[in-house]
């Protein structure tokens, strides 16, 4: 029996086969056939107005369709322009970067050389300081060799000076005591 209700019972009720298109009948099953064919006119009059409403949707659809394929036409040109772009800002790019490194390098070859060359310049000035100093040694070590001769005859003069001093007060001694055979 639940069967027979589920499918083939003509007392149950069921919604109009037009339903989806606006029907607002629901009858028992087995009366179904009869509103199908008293709404002939009435279901039609549905189908054309859904048909209406489909064909003025493909309408707007097609519009929207169009436009879309513009703007895609429209990106597809500002994709190629930027692609272009991009290709032009890369070349660009290695092109500066290129130009840059070739002026670091001479750059830095300048900044080398100039280095080299204060640095032979400081080593030279640094032989030079070096010599200098070796006889400014040789000429004080000379100096202190001088003073030390230079002490010693002022200190042999001092003891030549001391013994004329002796020399001179024994002969002034002698000078000023009467002679005795006189």
């Amino acid at each position: 029996m639940g069967r027979h209700q589920e499918t083939t019972c003509a007392g149950k009720h069921i919604a109009c086969g037009y339903a989806d298109v606006g029907c607002p009948t629901s009858c028992p099953q087995g009366d179904m056939a009869a509103h199908e064919v008293a709404a002939v006119v009435a279901h039609t009059g549905l189908l054309r107005q859904q048909l209406a409403a489909t064909s003025q949707q493909l309408a707007q659809t097609r519009q929207e369709l169009a436009a879309t394929r513009e703007e895609l036409a429209q990106t597809k040109g500002e994709l190629a322009t930027a692609k272009a772009l991009t290709t032009q800002t890369q070349q660009e790019f290695a092109s500066a970067k290129a130009d840059l490194k070739g002026e670091l390098k001479g750059d830095l070859a300048q900044t080398r050389q100039e280095l080299t060359s204060d640095l032979a310049q400081t080593k030279g000035e640094l032989t030079t300081a070096k010599r200098d100093l070796a006889q400014t040694r040789t000429e004080l070590t000379a100096t202190k060799t001088d003073l030390a001769q230079t002490r010693q005859e002022v200190t042999a003069t001092k003891a030549d000076l001391a013994q004329t001093k002796g020399e001179l007060a024994t002969i002034k001694g002698l000078s000023h005591k009467p002679d005795r055979n006189s």
